[in-house]
């Protein structure tokens, strides 16, 4: 599956934030194409991204149902709060044949960078609280409606389910992992024995 389709339409990140309607969509679209990278597939597995993607692109979801209102009731609002926390710097500063340009109008006035990274921490943690909702309802439904959460796949470059969706600017490491002796790849890409276990 193509990895390049998009979970959500930049239309949709206007719709459904404060993001002004006359911003070109084009901006958008690579901030939400990141965003699917770094937070979702983490969230729910390569095996779910790429079956997600595939009822996108087919626009059929007839057998599917389960994984639409997976989208629908709680992929949406977290990936538009994640986008939107990434988007603050691409909107406010573009670049251009002359070079990096930050555009401000009449009787406007930019705020400052700490204002932009605030309202881009604010909305981050919008992100993960609901990325929290949708890993505790795949779980609570894995695998009988999601057995992909479980199984996303057997290649070295699958993503496996993160376990905790909050980040901690504080290194709380799990010292029972690191005593058994677990590299970065045994923790974090499920080549652990104690997988999918330790995820529930």
């Amino acid at each position: 599956m193509s990895q390049n389709t998009l979970l959500i339409s930049p239309q949709m990140l206007i719709d459904r934030t404060a993001i002004h309607g006359n911003i070109d969509p084009k901006l958008l679209e690579s901030d939400i194409k990141y965003c699917q990278d770094v937070y979702m597939e983490p969230l729910i597995g390569t095996g779910m991204l790429n079956k997600i993607q595939g009822c996108i692109v087919a626009g059929v979801w007839t057998g599917s149902e389960n994984y639409k209102a997976l989208l629908d009731n709680y992929l949406v609002d977290c990936l538009i709060w994640f986008t939107l926390s990434e988007s603050k710097t691409t909107m406010s500063v573009q670049l251009s044949n002359k070079g990096m340009i930050r555009k401000q109008g009449d009787n406007t006035q930019l705020p400052s960078m700490d204002e932009i990274f605030t309202l881009a921490s604010q909305n981050k943690k919008r992100g993960e609280f609901y990325a929290e909702r949708a890993k505790k309802y795949m779980q609570q439904n894995a695998p009988a409606m999601f057995p992909e959460y479980l199984n996303p796949g057997s290649g070295i470059d699958d993503v496996y389910p993160k376990r905790q969706q909050y980040s901690c600017p504080i290194a709380l490491s799990d010292t029972d992992y690191y005593r058994r002796g677990l590299s970065y790849e045994d923790l974090y890409q499920g080549n652990n024995p104690f997988w999918p276990d330790n995820i529930l």
